[in-house]
């Protein structure tokens, strides 16, 4: 179970080895520009997406499959509500690419509201 300050679990060890395994492959892929010679970027929403678009956490999977429906209904054929949507500064994180693999990195910001995913519609890139 997730909370904002912490992860709860009846095996401790194995989820420190799964986040320990986790941390290694996207600090990797958080540094990449490219794979096999194509562009890459990786976007995180943390603690998870319902979190983030929902500020939702633990939901079940029936739940997690109507929050689902919901926001893809609402944002249907308004690409730009969405951008707006994915903008808003409560989870948004500031910086470029870099700064906000940086951000979700410390102080247990990945627990948190936060997002980076705003950048991939930003034309700076």
């Amino acid at each position: 179970m997730y909370t904002e300050s912490a992860i709860f679990a009846k095996s401790v060890g194995s989820v420190i080895e799964r986040n320990s395994r986790k941390q290694q492959v996207i600090n990797r892929l958080s540094l990449c520009s490219k794979i096999s010679g194509i562009p890459y970027r990786m976007y995180y929403f943390s603690c998870n997406l319902e979190h983030v678009l929902h500020n939702k956490i633990n939901l079940s999977d029936e739940l997690k499959m109507e929050y689902a429906e919901s926001f893809s209904d609402s944002y249907y054929k308004n690409e730009a509500a969405f951008i707006d949507f994915i903008r808003d500064e409560q989870f948004a994180v500031k910086g470029d690419y870099k700064e906000t693999w940086e951000f979700i990195k410390l102080n247990g910001n990945s627990l948190k509201r936060y997002s980076n995913f705003h950048l991939f519609f930003d034309k700076k890139l």
